[in-house]
C-alpha cells in the first residue's frame, strides 16, 4: 500500500500543505497501538532477548555472595542485690517492649571498630590474595572490574587530594566487612546476625567470630564495671580496716596513759574517793586540834607544877617528883609524835585531795575523747558492713555464669548463594527491555524517526502510528 493510496489523500500527495479535514484529526486506538506493535515485534523480541541474555550472562560473570547467619539471644539480667532485685540492660532499667533502643545499640556496636577491626585482625581478611578462577571470560571480567576499580579510585584521590593516596588494607576490609554485616530483630529476643562473603566458609567463620566477640564484649562491658568496683571497694575496706585499728589503739594507748578503763566509772570512783578524802582530812584537823589541846594541856601543868614549887620554897626552883615528870614527858613526847603523824597525815590527805580534785576535772575531758572515738569505731564498722555488702554484691555480680547476650545457635555453612538470583535477575531484566522497547517503539513512530525502520516510501498524511504500521483505514 503506498503513501498516494492511503486513506484522505484522494490519490494527491500531501507536499506539506496544512490541512484542516477530518482526517487530518485522527486519534489511534489501543488496538492501532497492538498493530504497530505487532508491526515491529521482531525489534521487541531481540531488544528484549538481547537485554535477558546479558543479565544472564552477567549472573554467571559476577562473583556470588554467600550468607551466613548467626542467632544471638538477648537475656535482661537480672542483678541480685542484698536490698533487693533490680532488672537491668545495660545498665539500666529494662525499657518497655520492643526494646528499640536495645535493638539499635546492639546494631551501632556490631558495625563498630570494636568488633569489626578484631575480627579482621584475627582472620587475616585483609591479607586474602585475590584469587581468579574460572572461565576465562569470569577471569577477564574480574581482572578488568578489579583494573577499573583501582583506576576510578585512584582518578578520584587525584581530583579530592590532588595526589594518588594508597588506601590502607585494613581500613578498606573493615570498611567492606561493615556493609556486609546486618543485625535484624522482629521486635523480640533473638537477633538475626547476617554476613555476606563470597565463600561459603569464610561467611560462616566471620558471622561466628563477630557473633562470638558481640557477647565477649558484652560480658566484659557487664564484668569491667564490677571488677572495677569489687578493686575500688577491696582498697576501700582495707583502709577502713586501717582506720578502725588506729582507732583502737590510740583509744587504748589513752586509757592506759590515764589508767582508766572506763571514764565514767572512773569519775564516779574517784569522786567518791574524794569524798572519803575530804572526810579523813576533817577527822585528821579534829584529831590534830584535839592533840594539840593535850600538848597544850601536858605543857601548862608542867609550868603549873614548876610555879608552884618555885613559891613553896621561897623562889627556889625544884623538880617535881620523878614518877610524875617522866610521864608528863612521855606523855608529851607521845602526843608530839602523835601530832607530827597527824600533821603528815593531812599532808598526805591534801595532796591526795588536790591530785584527785585535778583529775576529776579532767576526766570530762577524757570521756568526751572517750566518746568520740567509740562513736568513731561504731560509725567505721558501720561502714565496714556496708562496704563488705557492696563487695559481696560486686563478685556475685562478676562470677554471675550468663550474661546479658548469648550465642543461640552458631552459623553454619551455606549451600547455596543469595546472590545472584539468576531468575529474578532475568526476569527483572526481561520486563524492563520489554516496557523499554515497547516504548521506544511508540516513541520512535510518533516522532517519526525512520533509524531504525526501514522507510517505506513518500511519508503518507495523516496519523504517524498508522502510516509507521503500515495500517490502511
Amino acid at each position: 500500500m503506498s503513501d498516494a493510496d492511503a486513506p484522505g489523500n484522494n490519490g494527491n500527495v500531501d507536499h506539506g500543505t496544512p490541512s484542516t479535514r477530518a482526517d487530518d484529526l485522527f486519534v489511534p486506538t489501543f488496538h492501532d497501538y497492538l498493530a504497530l506493535l505487532r508491526a515491529r515485534r521482531w525489534f521487541i523480541i531481540v531488544f528484549t532477548a538481547a537485554a535477558a541474555l546479558s543479565a544472564l550472562t552477567l549472573t554467571f560473570v559476577v562473583s556470588e555472595r554467600y550468607e551466613a547467619e548467626a542467632a544471638l539471644f538477648y537475656r535482661p539480667q537480672e542483678v541480685t542485690r542484698l536490698t533487693g532485685k533490680e532488672a537491668q540492660a545495660f545498665g539500666s532499667p529494662v525499657p518497655q517492649a520492643p526494646f528499640k533502643v536495645i535493638s539499635q545499640t546492639m546494631q551501632e556496636v556490631v558495625s563498630s571498630d570494636a568488633i569489626l577491626r578484631p575480627t579482621v585482625l584475627a582472620l587475616s581478611l585483609h591479607d586474602e590474595p585475590k584469587v581468579y578462577e574460572g572461565a576465562w571470560y569470569v577471569v577477564l571480567y574480574r581482572r578488568t572490574k578489579d583494573w577499573a576499580f583501582d583506576v576510578v579510585g585512584d582518578a578520584w584521590s587525584l581530583a579530592k587530594y590532588g595526589r594518588i593516596i594508597e588506601p590502607d588494607a585494613l581500613e578498606k576490609t573493615v570498611e567492606q566487612l561493615r556493609s556486609n554485616v546486618r543485625l535484624r530483630s522482629r521486635d523480640s529476643y533473638v537477633f538475626e546476625l547476617r554476613v555476606r562473603h563470597k565463600r561459603p566458609d569464610r561467611a560462616a567463620e566471620i558471622a561466628n567470630e563477630i557473633a562470638g566477640r558481640m557477647v565477649e564484649w558484652l560480658n566484659r562491658q557487664d564484668a569491667a564495671p564490677s571488677e572495677l568496683r569489687s578493686a575500688r571497694v577491696s582498697g576501700l575496706i582495707v583502709g577502713k580496716e586501717q582506720e578502725i585499728a588506729l582507732i583502737r589503739r590510740t583509744l587504748q594507748e589513752m586509757l592506759e596513759r590515764e589508767r582508766v578503763a572506763s571514764a565514767s566509772l572512773e569519775a564516779e570512783r574517784a569522786t567518791t574517793r574524794l569524798h572519803e578524802l575530804a572526810l579523813a582530812r576533817l577527822r585528821t584537823d579534829a584529831e590534830i586540834v584535839e592533840t594539840q589541846s593535850q600538848i597544850e594541856a601536858i605543857r601548862a601543868r608542867q609550868g603549873q607544877a614548876r610555879d608552884f614549887e618555885r613559891i613553896r620554897t621561897g623562889g627556889v626552883v625544884e623538880v617535881i617528883q620523878p614518877e610524875d615528870a617522866r610521864r608528863l614527858v612521855s606523855e608529851r613526847l607521845f602526843s608530839e609524835v602523835r601530832l607530827s603523824g597527824l600533821l603528815a597525815r593531812r599532808d598526805t590527805l591534801s595532796q591526795q585531795i588536790d591530785e584527785l580534785e585535778l583529775r576529776v576535772a579532767l576526766l570530762p575531758t577524757i570521756q568526751r575523747e572517750v566518746d568520740r572515738l567509740q562513736l568513731q569505731l561504731e560509725v567505721g564498722a558501720l561502714d565496714l558492713v556496708q562496704l563488705r555488702n557492696d563487695l559481696q554484691e560486686a563478685q556475685l555480680r562478676q562470677s554471675s555464669a550468663g550474661g546479658e547476650l548469648r550465642l543461640l545457635s552458631e552459623a553454619q555453612v551455606p549451600l547455596q548463594p543469595v546472590s545472584p538470583i539468576k531468575v529474578y535477575h532475568t526476569g527483572l531484566a526481561l520486563t524492563l527491555a520489554l516496557l523499554l522497547s515497547i516504548g521506544l517503539t511508540i516513541a520512535f513512530t510518533l516522532l517519526n524517526i525512520r533509524i531504525l525502520f526501514p522507510s517505506r516510501g513518500p511519508r503518507a498524511r495523516g496519523s504517524g502510528v498508522e502510516a509507521a504500521a503500515g495500517i490502511k483505514r
